[in-house]
């Protein structure tokens, strides 16, 4: 047998440049089906986590319902935040490109720093009206200790205070807590906690997310009802 080593190496060269063609097809088609697999799969497990975190999040949040304290009003979102924990929301977003998983990725966040900033902040808040019921350089201990108990009882009014939405001026003040006017409370609305500048920006942007995760509560409420 003769060999034309003529053609040899055209021969070759047709040979690998078609087995590199043939082998990125097969690559490409691989992971196409492959990515076509995980969307499915993140699919399926979004639409069966859906509902439950549309059920919680059918309690409203938002400031009208502040509560005692700013850590009373964060643990609002514990459920929440329990529930998608172990869950890549951000990976699923892109993956699904899905508004809805953006948004509840954004809120968790929000809601995890929110978290953990308000234990602070209630803190600060107590010293800061206890602070003004009794001087801390010359109280004694049971001076100040009255104060705090004090303190505890004013802060949830100072809370809201802060806190709370603006009123709308047609609603007039007849519905107003007489406490809202009163001098401790007042003190605090003009000299908040050191921390309130920075929890506010917290509380808006978890409130903002919140209210565009909304159309998940829509969604399942929808199927729900019609299905």
């Amino acid at each position: 047998m003769v060999i034309n080593w003529d053609s040899f190496i055209p021969d070759l060269i047709v040979a690998m440049f078609t087995g590199l063609v043939v082998g990125a097809i097969l690559a490409w088609t691989q992971a196409r089906a492959a990515r076509k697999r995980e969307h499915r799969e993140i699919e399926l497990r979004w639409e069966a986590l859906r509902p439950r975190v549309g059920a919680l999040l059918l309690d409203p949040w938002d400031r009208r319902v502040m509560g005692a304290t700013l850590t009373e009003f964060a643990s609002r979102t514990d459920a929440l935040l329990e529930l998608v924990e172990d869950v890549p929301l951000g990976s699923w977003a892109e993956i699904l490109d899905s508004d809805e998983l953006r948004s509840l990725h954004e809120f968790s966040k929000a809601a995890t720093e929110l978290r953990g900033a308000a234990p602070r902040f209630d803190s600060f808040l107590i010293d800061r009206i206890s602070s003004y019921l009794v001087d801390p350089a010359t109280a004694d201990v049971a001076e100040w200790r009255a104060a705090r108990d004090a303190a505890e009882l004013v802060a949830p009014v100072a809370n809201e205070r802060l806190f709370s939405p603006p009123l709308n001026p047609s609603a007039g003040r007849r519905f107003r807590d007489l406490r809202y006017d009163s001098p401790v409370v007042q003190h605090v609305v003009d000299n908040p906690p050191i921390t309130y500048e920075e929890v506010l920006p917290m509380v808006e942007r978890a409130e903002a997310h919140y209210s565009a995760c909304t159309r998940i509560v829509d969604a399942a409420m929808t199927r729900f009802w019609y299905h």
